[in-house]
This record gives C-alpha cells, sequence and structure tokens, in this order.
C-alpha cells in the first residue's frame, strides 16, 4: 500500500469518476485504474463496484474511506513540517496560482515582502484552481492567488477577499470595438454581436455549461471560443478570433491590443485560498496578503498600460 494508490481510492472516493480522478492526479485512466486494483489486491478486499456507467463504494469500502483519509492527513502532515524544518534558516512561502499572467502581480508583492524577509523563499504552482485547492488541503501548498471559485466548498479552507475585480475588454487594434473604445468606455451592447474568447478553465467550463448560467455574458448566436488561460487568450485575440474579457489583475500589456474599459462589467471577488488556522503557522503569509491588498487597489490593471 502507497500514497498513490490511497490518493487514487480517496479520490475516486469523492468524484465517482476515473476520468476527473485522473486529471486531478495528473494521471492516466488506466494508472489510476491499475493503482486501485493493486490497492484492493494488497488488502484482499473490493473497494468499488465499478460498471459501465457508475462507480460507487462497497460496504467495506465506505468503512476503509475514513481511515484512508487519516493516513493520508498524517502523511502529508509529517511531509509538510518536515520540509518546514529542513527550510527554518528561511520564510517559505508555497504559493499556487492558476494564469501565467498572475505571476506579474504576484512578484511585485513578493518584492514587497521580502524589503522585511530578505531570506524569502518563494515555490510556485502553476495550475487549475481545482487541482490548486486539493494541493492546498493536503497541505502541498501555503495559499492560492485568483479569482473565487463558487463550485468549491470546504470547511477547513479559507477565501480572503483582496478586492472586487472587474474585467477588462482585450482586442487586436483592428478590431471594430477598439474604434469604440477610443472614443467611450463600452457596453455590453457594443461586444454583443461579435465573437468572444472565454479563458475560463475546462472544469468550470463543464460546470458552467451544466448549470446554463454563465459566468459572463455570451451572444450564443455568435461563434466564440474556448481556452484555458489569458495567455492562450492572447493567442487567439493576435490571431484575429475576436475579443476576450479579462479580469482586470491579469491584463498585460502588448504593443499590438487594445484594453478597453467595460463600464458595465460585473465584479467578482479575487483574493487569497489559504488553510484555516495556517496563518499562524507561517505568519509570511499574512504579510503577503496585506502587501496583495495594498498593491491590487493601487495598481492600474483597468487599462493594462
Amino acid at each position: 500500500m502507497n500514497i498513490t494508490q490511497l490518493e487514487c481510492f480517496v479520490n475516486i472516493a469523492s468524484t465517482m469518476n476515473f476520468m476527473k480522478t485522473a486529471e486531478l492526479m495528473s494521471l492516466t485512466q488506466p494508472a489510476v485504474s491499475r493503482q486501485l486494483q493493486a490497492l484492493e489486491q494488497e488488502l484482499g478486499v473490493r473497494l468499488l463496484e465499478r460498471t459501465t456507467r457508475s462507480v460507487s463504494l462497497t460496504p467495506v469500502g465506505a468503512r476503509f474511506l475514513p481511515e484512508a483519509k487519516d493516513i493520508l492527513k498524517t502523511y502529508y502532515h509529517s511531509r509538510s513540517w518536515l520540509s518546514s524544518y529542513s527550510m527554518q534558516e528561511q520564510s517559505y512561502l508555497r504559493i499556487g496560482y492558476p494564469d501565467p499572467h498572475g505571476i506579474n502581480l504576484i512578484s511585485q508583492t513578493l518584492a514587497a515582502l521580502r524589503a522585511d524577509h530578505p531570506d524569502l523563499s518563494p515555490r510556485f504552482t502553476l495550475d487549475q484552481t481545482d487541482a490548486n485547492l486539493a494541493r492546498l488541503e493536503r497541505g502541498q501548498l501555503d495559499l492560492i492567488v485568483g479569482m473565487k471559485d463558487y463550485t468549491y466548498q470546504n470547511k477547513d479552507v479559507v477565501f480572503m477577499e483582496l478586492l472586487k475585480e472587474t474585467f477588462t475588454c482585450v482586442v487586436r487594434y483592428d478590431h471594430p470595438l477598439a474604434e469604440i473604445g477610443k472614443e467611450r468606455e463600452i457596453i455590453t451592447d457594443d461586444f454583443w454581436p461579435y465573437s468572444q474568447i472565454l479563458a475560463i478553465p475546462p472544469y468550470l467550463l463543464v460546470n458552467n455549461h451544466m448549470n446554463r448560467h454563465p459566468i459572463l455574458p455570451v451572444n450564443d448566436h455568435v461563434i466564440n471560443y474556448n481556452c484555458s488561460n489569458n495567455t492562450e487568450a492572447y493567442g487567439l485575440i493576435l490571431a484575429g478570433f475576436g475579443f476576450c474579457m479579462v479580469p482586470s489583475h491579469l491584463v498585460m500589456p502588448h504593443p499590438r491590443l487594445a484594453f478597453l474599459k467595460w463600464k458595465t462589467s460585473p465584479q467578482a471577488p479575487m483574493g487569497i485560498y489559504y488553510r484555516k488556522g495556517s496563518l499562524k503557522e507561517n505568519p509570511v503569509m499574512l504579510e503577503y496578503a496585506k502587501h496583495a491588498r495594498d498593491l491590487y487597489h493601487s495598481a492600474d490593471t483597468s487599462t493594462g498600460m
């Protein structure tokens, strides 16, 4: 019995889906199946009932699940404090973030923090928010910087809001919206006839479509395009596929792009996720949050210039 096998079992018990578990663990679906089969063979019991349409826990699997979670919790707690002990001469900070453009303000926040902590040792994990939240739960990250995920609920994880974020319309200079933006702030009616690029992670996009509740207003009567992050969105914008509404703190300047104020932009919480009680264990995190709040409020990201 090893940690990967237990992780596969616990994640499958949560998702009841081998494909979703494989995505969360960055494994292939056959690899997840092999790990679970090896665990069942070693324990000599069947933990899951599997059919072509559904997955469910067996009675013994349901009884073993709390123990499997306790084993993983103990393992990750031990690994966390051992890692902390080995780096006790440094102020370490493990930061997760979901979009490559996010590193811009993260680096500025770290620069302010480093003035008081010259021994600061940051470590980064770029991944979708759901995967990073799983790491945070296991003690593999100290905090996650990004937009609030309303699909996520965990009483042991806290979301600290830094600001109510608005969205900026990013287009090529030769797009019709760029001409409108020269004269005034754009409104939703201005961009409604044009193709939109949606920089939404796949797991949120699926949830979004299932509930028929778009995160941003989208005209389904024109051709729209999906991508995973704002770096990909910039590529599609530059290729002429349309415009994108980008959270203002993720806007990056580019000589061939225009950045337009969206007058009727909705607001969405942007902030930091952390484990309950972890601020006492790592007070540098609280200082990070204070510097980030000051920076994000003062930074002029509405135009990206």
